[in-house]
């Protein structure tokens, strides 16, 4: 049965075209499946569009993250032969969602989870946000400031989802790029999330990159690093014994968080698909002091790697 134009109906009872930012957008289908969705909705919403890997397929070999930062620069280079307001991607099932800046610089999906409940929160107050707590602390000023509801939750779509019913919560963020809409099931939609940024930034009182370095003034962060170990749980104790359990303010069957003194934290999680373990750092300020204290914190990790990791590469302030 073919759903795609009763999905397009759906997407007619919540969003207008008159809602909706109506300058270039660049879209990157990663030549999977997003093309067979938001190609309809861009006709339908009268969306001027330029596609690049419009698929399907071949996938790019770098697979289909759409945060990959060699996969984010070649959607900059693309970016870079036009003028855009913003550009989006999608990942192979287009469930995951990204969104670039008008300069082709990736949009953190950390702030971007911060500036969609900032939207929601607005419209309706007090109502239960819920979030994964790998990068937490802005996403929390965010639901204490507009009197929100914060519901965390472990990292996993099956988690995520079954929070958000319990809490009867808007909306959801996850760092992996899912976004979860409390009216569409509880569960996640890359095409929601597309229209929904669409709509929040038509009346926003400044641009994306903009509302961005406001976050990034007063929290900043790194990208997720993935160091490949074996024994995930030696990690964390090892982490748990330098750096103290007095610091230790979260502990789930599938990672372990830190607050340390100096304004940071870091999480550590084991991957549910491979043998890695993930790293998350933020801080309230001081970006400078960040990149030297997470750098002490994987170096402590970096003789339980089974292999060598050149997390140097990326290491950066978001």
């Amino acid at each position: 049965v073919d759903l795609h134009s009763a999905f397009v109906i759906e997407l007619q009872s919540r969003f207008h075209t008159d809602e909706l930012q109506q300058e270039m957008l660049a879209l990157n289908g990663l030549n999977g499946t997003a093309l067979t969705l938001a190609e309809a909705i861009a006709d339908e919403f009268s969306l001027p569009v330029t596609w690049f890997r419009e698929g399907p397929g071949p996938i790019p070999q770098q697979g289909t993250d759409p945060s990959d930062p060699l996969l984010a620069g070649e959607m900059k280079a693309n970016m870079s032969t036009g003028d855009y307001l913003l550009g989006f991607a999608w990942d192979g099932d287009c469930d995951r969602f990204v969104c670039f800046d008008d300069e082709g610089n990736l949009v953190p999906t950390y702030y971007l989870i911060g500036i969609i409940a900032e939207y929601f929160l607005c419209l309706h107050p007090g109502s239960a946000i819920v979030f994964d707590t790998k990068l937490c602390w802005n996403t929390l000023d965010v639901i204490r400031r507009y009197g929100g509801q914060p519901v965390a939750a472990r990292t996993g779509h099956t988690f995520m989802k079954s929070k958000m019913k319990e809490s009867g919560a808007l909306y959801g963020g996850e760092l992996s790029a899912h976004h979860y809409f409390g009216d569409f099931h509880g569960c996640d939609s890359g095409m929601l999330a597309w229209l929904t940024v669409l709509k929040l930034l038509k009346t926003a009182e400044a641009p994306i990159k903009d509302l961005v370095a406001e976050i990034r003034a007063e929290i900043c962060c790194t990208p997720e690093v993935s160091l490949p170990v074996s024994e995930a749980e030696e990690a964390c104790r090892l982490l748990v014994k330098t750096y103290g359990e007095e610091y230790l303010v979260g502990s789930e069957s599938d990672g372990i968080a830190f607050e340390l003194p100096g304004d940071w934290r870091f999480s550590a999680r084991s991957s549910k698909t491979e043998s890695a373990l993930r790293v998350n750092f933020e801080s309230r300020g001081y970006p400078d002091a960040l990149l030297e204290r997470g750098s002490r914190v994987l170096e402590c990790l970096t003789p339980l790697c089974i292999k060598s990791v050149a997390w140097q590469d990326n290491w950066r302030i978001q």
